[in-house]
């Protein structure tokens, strides 16, 4: 009697657990079954491949199946962070896909990781101090979906984005423990950006081509969200947002509509790179390093809220090919590079994170101490 040849795949351990260059926390086991349900003997290849989200598969993706079963040993996924979905096929059979996988970064890192790109760059750190607890935003990907949020927005508004540093094809974020507790850190008020600043320098962390994104997990007693450099004016290379002193949520997913930590992170990180000039023709000398439209990224508050959906109106303060020299111009500044069109496109939102309407500060006043 003829036994039914194989006519499917059939996914018997699912996948599980990914972490960027690391092997699947689960591999497949992959069977291929006949007409009747039952395992098959016959010796097929199956082929694995990743049937949605950005970033491709390393190691064996060919394996035969022995007595019926594929088993796959040593798959890696790289990419974006995010839902991956892997389909196996077979000649002549019907395929299978299994359950997404969630790719996440690689473990966490206390150092700056090796830079995909050359030059100067915006590299982005998750602090604690000392003893706080500890929400792992670096490795859960949450600082990497609020980064993603407001690089997206800039893209669309601007045809550029901010050059971050990238390791192995996404975000390096590095982590950092503070020597100060928080009730500590909280006596410097306004300035714990500072201290912060102070302490990376002192640990070796900052470099001179670099500038420095902070999505510090701790407090202050000053009624701000966080604080920034402003060159020529206030030296430094970092930027801070105080996760803990102003309610709100980072970003969920990485193409959500920015809400108030994006801007607020945003519109710090472009202090620190100059932005706005004192001598910009709106620049608002009761609010240092801002112009007086609510609608601008770099609006400074006042008596509207701060509703952030443009980058420079009218384009004569801090970003158009044209600016007057002597203005600090985004338009050229060394940290941006521009993108593509159909790359600003594929990054609209489609997540439910609101835009906000705050009259929250975003940042401390540019005081020296």
């Amino acid at each position: 009697m003829l036994l039914p040849h194989p006519t499917q795949l059939e996914i018997r351990i699912q996948p599980n657990g990914a972490r960027i260059g690391s092997p699947l926390g689960v591999q497949p086991i992959v069977e291929a079954h006949d007409a009747y349900g039952r395992v098959v003997k016959d010796r097929v290849p199956v082929t694995v491949a990743l049937a949605s989200g950005d970033g491709h598969l390393l190691g064996t993706v060919v394996v035969n199946a022995v007595d019926g079963v594929a088993r796959f040993t040593d798959l890696r996924l790289m990419g974006g962070y995010g839902a991956k979905a892997l389909t196996f096929t077979s000649p002549g059979l019907r395929s299978a896909t299994a359950d997404s996988v969630d790719l996440s970064p690689a473990v966490r890192s206390s150092i700056d990781r090796p830079d995909d790109i050359a030059g100067p760059q915006v590299h982005v750190v998750y602090v604690l101090p000392r003893g706080a607890k500890d929400r792992e935003l670096d490795t859960k990907v949450d600082i990497a979906n609020s980064v993603a949020a407001f690089q997206g927005w800039l893209g669309r508004a601007t045809r550029m984005q901010i050059r971050f540093d990238l390791y192995q094809g996404d975000l390096d974020v590095t982590f950092f423990e503070l020597s100060r507790p928080d009730s500590e850190m909280r006596l410097f008020g306004s300035f714990v950006v500072s201290e912060i600043e102070r302490e990376l320098a002192g640990a070796g962390v900052i470099q001179p081509d670099k500038r420095y994104l902070i999505y510090y997990d701790g407090t202050t007693a000053a009624f701000v969200c966080g604080g920034a450099a402003w060159p020529p004016m206030v030296g430094g290379q970092v930027a801070a947002t105080y996760l803990r002193n102003c309610p709100g949520e980072l970003a969920r997913q990485r193409n959500d509509s920015p809400g108030y930590w994006e801007f607020a992170a945003l519109h710090d990180l472009l202090h620190t790179l100059g932005i706005v000039s004192s001598t910009a023709p709106h620049h608002t000398a009761n609010s240092w390093a801002h112009v007086p439209e609510p609608e601008d990224l770099m609006y400074g508050g006042g008596t509207s809220p701060w509703e952030p959906t443009t980058v420079d109106v009218n384009g004569d303060d801090y970003f158009a090919s044209n600016l007057p020299d002597g203005l600090s111009n985004l338009a050229t500044n060394v940290f941006m590079e521009p993108v593509a069109a159909t790359v600003a496109a594929a990054s609209a939102p489609t997540g439910v994170h609101p835009l906000i309407s705050s009259m929250l500060p975003a940042h401390s006043p540019f005081i020296k101490p």
